[in-house]
């Protein structure tokens, strides 16, 4: 609250060790100012993280953990925002970056918004033409050898694009491997930092330490 960082214990509330500053006097635990705080039944929280992976709907995961739908609903949404607020902020050494894609979701919107947009494809479908299109959000992950990662959609594979998600994020030491996607040379070129080019298409998937199969497990 004040940016003092002299803090006390100061009991357990709900199970949770809560905290004083010294400086303002005000009271936290930890998880007060992320997605998660003022959220009840805990000991839930791991099968809704499931729930989520294997892609349940709302009703199947009000079954599942026995809770109001409109619970399951606020729950998704409140795990969604969570990553927000655990990516990491600048890398350093060895920093690996490709971009994946998935189909565009019109999910939430409007029916009339929707008719503009697409048929509907109910769950899952596939799009209409190969490789990365205006059907698909393409996301640029960057991720380092520590496992440190964060990601962040674009709105076109281009210099201008991809140079602006990845200055903010990596130091001017950093060495940068991605694959032979000239636009990810040209931002590298940019932004200054070294920069190494690994071809997927080449029997060898790495150059020395230069790999970005990190980054490409993380996609997995």
């Amino acid at each position: 609250h004040c940016g003092d960082m002299h803090v006390v214990r100061n009991g357990t509330a709900g199970g949770l060790q809560r905290y004083k500053c010294r400086g303002c006097g005000k009271t936290f635990n930890s998880l007060t100012r992320t997605p998660l705080a003022r959220l009840r039944h805990r000991s839930l929280w791991l099968e809704q993280a499931q729930a989520l992976i294997d892609g349940l709907s709302i009703t199947k995961v009000a079954n599942r953990l026995e809770v109001a739908r409109s619970t399951a609903f606020r729950w998704r949404h409140r795990f969604l925002a969570l990553p927000d607020h655990v990516k990491s902020g600048v890398f350093a050494g060895i920093v690996e970056a490709d971009e994946t894609c998935w189909l565009k979701s019109n999910k939430g919107q409007c029916a009339a918004l929707r008719a503009l947009c697409r048929p509907a494809r109910r769950r899952g479908g596939r799009a209409t033409q190969r490789g990365m299109t205006s059907e698909h959000d393409i996301v640029l992950v960057v991720r380092d050898r520590s496992g440190a990662c964060t990601d962040q959609i674009v709105k076109a594979l281009d210099t201008a694009h991809l140079a602006a998600v990845l200055q903010p994020v990596l130091a001017r030491d950093a060495v940068l491997c991605t694959d032979g996607s000239a636009a990810l040379a040209a931002a590298a070129r940019h932004i200054g930092v070294e920069h190494h080019a690994i071809n997927a298409n080449d029997r060898l998937p790495y150059i020395g330490p230069w790999h970005i199969n990190n980054v490409n497990g993380y996609h997995s």
